[in-house]
């Protein structure tokens, strides 16, 4: 046996080769649809097949996106979200408008698993589409992209172990984007503008700009080099296509200029970042290739055997390498160049991976059948050509099945540790304090979670119709976030760890636990970690923590489902498996506080200190006790009138207060005082809250920090504050 490579160049039209005729029976089209049907049904059985036991991977996507979007079902389209974290703007969340419809017809496990459902087809379907239409990929090598890419197994990306509500239809769906256009390339005007719109529309409506943004410099490189087109019409198409997309991200880049700056994220410089280390940079391309191994393997031995290599394959293998550094590259750029980017992580050009390396995959196969010749004379000379690359195709299909198992079985894993949609949004406790009032507006609950490997976090409370003043955001106010470490400020001031990765990661804002855990006997004590007065100036009637907690002023409610609950996790493992399978899954336990001091979300305060120095504001507010914070407002002295204060008494006499009507985006009150007061209302502070009294266009500014303050003058007045933002006519 004897191995030689042809003198031909790759980038010549394919050698002909007789049809192997077992692809030409099982890579028909109509068998084609039919197998990534399956495929994909394989690939989100578990996200379905087990009804509400069904599976819900947690990290970024079951403690935000899924929540974010079932609670959103229930908002009328408003433009404030008090729900979450106190308030914030809908719109400049993670919540994909275009993905809210089957969440309003199907319960939300069975949503959810339809979408997973679809994500995975979209992603294999096309996949294979694109590499054999548009890169002339044979069969087997085809089927591998597709394959690798709709697996998504990619632990290194937030532990990614397939496509979440997280990535949408902007991951998922570049083969079917990349597939369109290059259709509008090759067909008729009409035909073409109407592929155009349907990949703008689906980016547009069905994916996250701030996530999918990445994909519009992957779509000119593509045209521009792999599948080269040159004509004017086609990008023109092209143009027309990211028109329709921004122009449906309209409110999303409405919501996110208008509020980044307000943000946290705005105040970060990720080159000074403490998760910004030189080591972590590295360590973001290794982990890429482990994940990405099999693919990256394929190309290795096709650059070692065929000889002169293709065009194609070393500009996809070129984009690879780019994307897999390109962590390590924009950490440098930001320390060189000394650049801030103002929270925004333009690094994500890793998130193209895995798609970039699924096609080099590919290609390096059908690379091995066209560049790299066997000679073997037991084989008829019409299947030479095919006998490497299609056995190592093959192969490498069956290496991904075999991956998929292990996803599998990561996935049964991590249901029996409660990630599951019934362990998240339907804890017989939750459900029944959910609707155990009527009232408006509703009380706040806050929630003690671990961190980033939790299981239990605060946005699933949305799901409960909550509100809550925690949660996992893109963007809240920067006041919001100095008020909260004055709240976890007993934690921070021992904890580095959880102080730097409160200020350093992101939009996690919830009552964290010690990175080094609670102390393994008795209850911890609350006050040691939390500051209470300030939860209770917020109105959290509330506490819901995973671990028991102590406090005079909490008392833990009693539970009709904890015992049972905690003997199941008892249990061995068997036994919890079998129990699951039939049905009996009990639940996450929980330990429900009610905390009596609780403050009304609005109130009337009579007595004004000023300080010029925020600092100490919050400072004095966290010294303050809950009768103190109730009767006295802090307010900057630029944001209070003082030329009309007559005395630094500021205001001393009573009044009432009744709300008449509360929505997210509305509030109507009645206010009666014998003298002057400030109107304090609980909710994030924002710009773009307007506030009227007696129908008379009146100032808000921020008080406690962080909340949102009207200055009422003595007598019967009405007062409305509306939550009105920029170009708000244009966000629906």
């Amino acid at each position: 046996m004897k191995a030689t490579r042809p003198a031909k160049d790759m980038t010549q039209s394919r050698i002909p080769i007789s049809p192997d005729p077992t692809n030409d029976s099982i890579f028909r089209s109509r068998y084609v649809l039919v197998l990534f049907l399956l495929w994909a049904l394989w690939l989100a059985l578990e996200h379905f097949a087990f009804g509400p036991l069904s599976y819900v991977r947690s990290t970024d996507n079951g403690d935000s996106s899924l929540p974010a979007h079932i609670s959103a079902t229930h908002m009328h389209f408003s433009f404030w979200a008090e729900q979450w974290a106190s308030g914030a703007d809908r719109n400049a969340q993670y919540c994909i408008e275009g993905l809210l419809l089957p969440f309003m017809l199907l319960p939300g496990w069975l949503a959810y698993g339809a979408i997973m459902f679809a994500q995975r087809f979209i992603a294999g379907y096309f996949s294979f589409r694109l590499a054999s239409e548009h890169l002339n990929m044979a069969p087997w090598p085809g089927l591998f992209s597709a394959l690798s890419f709709s697996l998504f197994f990619q632990p290194s990306q937030n532990g990614s172990t397939g496509f979440t509500l997280y990535d949408g239809f902007g991951l998922p769906a570049i083969p079917l984007v990349l597939w369109l256009l290059g259709r509008a390339a090759r067909t008729k005007l009409s035909r073409a503008v109407c592929y155009a719109t349907i990949a703008g529309a689906l980016l547009g409506v069905a994916s996250h700009l701030v996530l999918s943004i990445f994909i519009a410099p992957l779509v000119l490189i593509w045209f521009a080099l792999v599948d080269v087109q040159k004509s004017p019409r086609f990008w023109a198409v092209v143009a027309l296509f990211g028109v329709i997309w921004c122009a449906l991200s309209l409110p999303l880049i409405i919501g996110v200029l208008a509020n980044g700056p307000l943000s946290p994220r705005s105040h970060i410089d990720f080159s000074k970042s403490t998760f910004s280390a030189p080591v972590e940079w590295i360590g973001q391309a290794v982990v890429l290739v482990k994940d990405n191994w099999l693919p990256l393997l394929l190309a290795m031995v096709a650059y070692a055997f065929t000889g002169r290599r293709s065009r194609n394959y070393r500009i996809l293998l070129i984009l690879t390498l780019l994307c897999l550094c390109s962590d390590l590259l924009y950490h440098l750029a930001l320390r060189v160049f000394e650049l801030n980017t103002h929270g925004f992580n333009i690094d994500r050009f890793y998130t193209l991976v895995p798609f970039l390396a699924a096609m080099l995959g590919g290609m390096s196969a059908d690379a091995l059948i066209t560049g790299y010749r066997i000679d073997l004379t037991a084989i008829s000379k019409q299947s030479r050509g095919t006998a490497v690359g299609t056995a190592l195709a093959f192969v490498a299909c069956l290496v991904i099945i075999v991956q998929s198992i292990q996803m599998k079985a990561i996935h049964l894993d991590r249901m029996l540790s409660g990630q599951n949609y019934r362990a998240f949004y339907q804890n017989p406790d939750l459900l029944e304090l959910a609707a155990s009032t009527s009232a408006f507006p509703r009380y706040r609950v806050a929630t003690i979670a671990a961190g980033r490997s939790a299981t239990f976090h605060p946005a699933f409370l949305w799901v409960y119709n909550f509100d809550t003043v925690d949660g996992y955001l893109s963007l809240y106010t920067n006041r919001y976030h100095e008020f909260w470490e004055q709240v976890e400020a007993p934690l921070f001031a021992v904890d580095i760890m959880r102080h730097d990765y409160f200020y350093d990661w992101g939009g996690r804002i919830y009552l964290y636990t010690p990175s080094s855990g609670f102390p393994a006997c008795g209850e911890a004590q609350f006050s040691r970690y939390y500051n209470l007065s300030l939860l209770s100036l917020e109105g959290v009637r509330y506490i819901i923590s995973p671990t028991p907690v102590e406090d005079p002023q909490l008392n833990l409610l009693p539970s009709s489902a904890r015992n049972h609950q905690l003997a199941w996790e008892r249990l061995p493992r068997y036994r919890r498996l079998l129990s699951y399978v039939r049905g009996a899954y009990p639940g996450i336990p929980l330990y429900i506080y009610e905390n009596a001091d609780a403050l009304p979300r609005y109130f009337l305060s009579h007595h004004v200190i000023r300080d010029g120095d925020s600092a100490h504001l919050l400072q004095a507010m966290s010294r303050s006790s809950v009768a103190a914070l109730a009767s006295t407002v802090f307010v900057s002295s630029e944001a209070l009138g003082i030329d009309e204060m007559k005395n630094d008494a500021g205001y001393t006499l009573s009044g009432s207060v009744r709300a008449t009507k509360w929505i997210d985006d509305r509030r109507e009150f009645v206010i009666n005082s014998d003298s002057e007061s400030i109107l304090v209302i609980t909710s994030n502070f924002s710009p773009y809250w307007k506030a009227r009294v007696d129908d008379k266009p009146a100032p808000i500014m921020p008080v406690d920090h962080a909340f949102i303050g009207i200055e009422m003058p003595p007598g019967h007045h009405s007062a409305t504050l509306t939550y009105e933002p920029p170009l708000a006519s244009v966000r629906y």
